[in-house]
C-alpha cells in the first residue's frame, strides 16, 4: 500500500513541477512563492482553529495542534528559514533553466540526504541503498550531458548551481525534520502549520524590501 501512496506523491510532484514552471513564466518569483505557500496554510489553518475550539475531536481524528514552547517555536523558525532559501534558489532556477533539467537535480535531494543520515544519524545503509546511491550520481552525470546538448554548461551556469544549493537545502530540512519529530516528538501537523506560518512571515519580509515598494 504505502508503495502505490509513494508513486502517488511522485504524480503529484510531477503535476506539481509543471505548475510551478508555468506559474513563474513571466512572473516575479517571490510573489508566486508566496502564493503557493500561502495556499497550503489555508488547507491547514482549519485544523489549527479547530484544535483550539474541538480539541477531543481534532485528537479522535489524528490532527490536532499541540501548544508549544518558545523553544520549539524557534526550532520550527530555523526550518522554515531553511526551506525559504531553498525554494527561492529552486524557483528562481526554474524560471530560467528547462523543466527536463531542474526536475532530474531535484530529485537528487535523496543523495545529500543519504551522506547526512550516514555521517549525522550514524545510519548503515544496505546494499541495495548503496546502489541506489551511485545510481543517482550517475544519473546526475548524465543529466549533464544532455544538458551541454541544449546550451547549459553545468559549470558556467549559475543556475544550475542555485538548483543544487536548493537541493542540498532541501535535504538539509529533511535531515533536521528527523531531529524535530524524533528527538523533540512534535507531531506532523503542528509542525507543517508553524513552518508555513513562519515561511510566510519570511517572505513577506522580503517582499516588503525587495518587491512592494517598487
Amino acid at each position: 500500500m504505502w508503495m502505490y501512496l509513494g508513486l502517488l506523491a511522485a504524480l503529484f510532484l510531477g503535476l506539481h513541477n509543471l505548475c510551478k514552471k508555468h506559474a513563474v513564466q513571466g512572473n516575479e518569483v517571490f510573489p508566486v512563492l508566496l502564493g503557493t505557500i500561502s495556499a497550503g496554510f489555508l488547507l491547514i489553518l482549519p485544523f489549527y482553529f479547530g484544535s483550539l475550539f474541538y480539541p477531543e475531536y481534532m485528537h479522535k481524528i489524528g490532527f490536532y495542534i499541540t501548544s508549544i514552547s518558545w523553544k520549539i517555536h524557534g526550532f520550527i523558525l530555523i526550518k522554515s528559514a531553511i526551506m525559504a532559501s531553498s525554494w527561492v534558489l529552486a524557483y528562481q532556477a526554474l524560471k530560467h533553466l528547462p523543466i527536463t533539467i531542474v526536475t532530474p537535480i531535484r530529485s537528487a535531494g535523496p543523495f545529500f540526504t543519504f551522506i547526512g543520515a550516514i555521517f549525522i544519524y550514524q545510519e548503515k545503509p544496505t546494499s541495495l541503498q548503496w546502489i541506489g546511491f551511485f545510481l543517482i550520481i550517475i544519473s546526475v552525470l548524465l543529466y549533464s550531458r544532455i544538458g551541454k546538448k541544449e546550451g547549459i554548461i553545468f559549470k558556467r551556469n549559475k543556475w544550475i548551481f542555485a538548483i543544487i544549493g536548493a537541493t542540498f537545502l532541501g535535504a538539509s530540512s529533511g535531515l533536521y525534520d528527523k531531529f524535530l519529530i524524533q528527538n523533540i516528538t512534535l507531531n506532523p501537523q503542528t509542525l507543517q502549520f508553524w513552518f508555513c506560518f513562519y515561511t510566510i512571515i519570511i517572505l513577506l519580509i522580503i517582499l516588503g524590501i525587495t518587491w512592494f515598494p517598487y
